[in-house]
């Protein structure tokens, strides 16, 4: 399993060939390859498919597990609705990039330069509505909150919204300025449980690479953890390989290591 941006993608936000024939040989030899990013199944497919990726996925930073051939959720959180909407109108009032995730849409009030930059690398469209109480609503299908904050004010962040959520939400950064907030429990780590269990397989047997603090949990969760070089110290700290950086295929490095049974 491999995180996407800064690990299994490189610079260019591509795949290269390299890396995809490792993962053709890896499937060939009966493997099971997939990823698990912060991002949603919509901004994945196109990786997934180049792939050849036929198994769920994790999206969302562990909010659910979906297979992208027929559609099957495996396993999905959600963001309380409430709290979420007075901790995305705080965050608003101190001028923070705040993006609204629905399950298939996302959503802000005030569509800006960061927030521009942030969609082009994503490659994904938002909507932009004044009244946010349109789209976040009791029992509305919130997977999560992303700010984006240049910034780097994390605290200020986090002491914003605690008074709304308490402990009954997570926060990771899958980025140095993405702060995202979670529903409770969420994690890439925790979806790799859901997903071993429903494949039958056991953590033991999984081995997962990243390159960010929101790696750190399915890092430490699989049987064989690894990082990419370009990773962040913590998550260099928590791998049991550290393989080539994103651009230097590292993930390709890794899986032909698998291959020739040196992992």
């Amino acid at each position: 399993m491999a995180d996407l941006d800064g690990t299994l993608l490189n610079s260019k936000v591509q795949m290269s060939e390299r890396t995809l024939e490792a993962i053709g040989r890896y499937h060939a030899a009966g493997g099971l390859f997939t990823y698990a990013t912060g991002r949603s199944e919509e901004s994945a497919q196109k990786f997934a498919e180049q792939a050849g990726i036929k198994i769920p996925g994790i999206s969302f930073n562990g909010g659910k597990v979906v297979n992208l051939t027929d559609g099957f959720v495996v396993y999905e959180t959600f963001l309380e609705a409430g709290a979420a909407k007075k901790a995305y109108i705080a965050l608003r009032e101190l001028n923070k990039n705040v993006i609204v995730y629905l399950e298939k849409t996302r959503h802000v009030a005030v569509y800006t330069p960061v927030i521009d930059k942030y969609l082009e690398r994503v490659r994904q469209g938002v909507h932009i509505i004044r009244d946010i109480e349109q789209v976040i609503y009791e029992g509305s299908k919130l997977k999560k909150l992303l700010v984006i904050d240049p910034e780097k004010e994390e605290n200020l962040i986090l002491d914003t919204i605690r008074p709304f959520f308490g402990d009954d939400f997570n926060s990771v950064k899958s980025d140095p300025i993405f702060y995202e907030i979670l529903p409770p429990g969420t994690s890439k780590g925790k979806a790799l449980e859901a997903l071993t269990e429903y494949l039958g397989i056991s953590l033991d047997e999984t081995i997962a690479v990243g390159d960010h603090l929101n790696d750190v949990p399915m890092i430490k969760a699989a049987g064989f953890g690894a990082a990419v070089a370009n990773a962040e110290q913590e998550t260099l700290d928590a791998a049991d390989y550290i393989t080539g950086s994103n651009n230097d295929d590292g993930v390709a490095a890794l899986i032909e290591k698998v291959l020739s049974g040196d992992i």
